[in-house]
């Protein structure tokens, strides 16, 4: 697992830290325009992206914090720069700002650990992932990105994800957690909790 920590005072300038962390060694095992590649030269504001690319962006839910707000803040940025967004969570206030940026969002129970409701969850997402050609997959939460994981490999498509806190780590969920391709941590902190916890 690969992690890039930042810590900025402009989250703009912490979206483009994200794709210059992780374009670097992207683009040295390839030159070839790879869907993940172009995320982060996307992620990074570079304007050579040769082809639109579609991302399926994930987190629990878009009421008022801080990763949301990060989430929202990357989302419309990436819009800005050309990509074909599409966010899924259990909703929140933030549906509107994303809306008005010509943001699709799309309702599915993320947010609860509950089995029949991370079972609906599971089948939403794999609705959306069957009825699209999504090029990447972002997680931003655990419980997407467990979910994500298993349709990402199921269909292949490239999945990547963000950690924005630490949680308490038994065992089951050391051996369900998924942190994707790559992984970005928000601080130096979460990066040495990933480290730590998961290796």
């Amino acid at each position: 697992m690969t992690t890039a920590a930042f810590v900025t005072h402009s989250r703009i300038k912490n979206i483009r830290r994200i794709g210059e962390a992780l374009i670097e060694r992207e683009e040295t095992t390839s030159r070839l325009n790879k869907p993940l590649c172009l995320y982060f030269r996307s992620l990074k504001g570079l304007n050579d992206i040769m082809k639109k690319i579609r991302v399926l962006m994930t987190t629990m839910k878009l009421e008022i914090g801080g990763a949301e707000t990060h989430i929202v803040e990357a989302a419309k940025a990436l819009a800005a720069r050309g990509v074909e967004l599409t966010v899924a969570s259990n909703g929140g206030v933030f549906e509107k700002e994303l809306e008005a940026h010509g943001i699709r969002h799309v309702r599915i129970p993320l947010h609860t650990k509950h089995p029949l409701k991370v079972l609906q969850a599971y089948m939403a997402l794999r609705k959306l992932v069957r009825g699209e050609s999504f090029d990447v997959i972002h997680a931003h939460a655990r419980i997407p990105a467990v979910l994500c994981g298993i349709l990402a490999r199921r269909y292949h498509i490239r999945f990547v994800t963000t950690a924005h806190l630490t949680f308490g780590v038994n065992a089951l969920w050391r051996r369900l957690a998924d942190w994707g391709e790559r992984t970005v941590a928000v601080s130096d902190d979460i990066k040495e909790y990933l480290i730590d916890e998961y290796g």
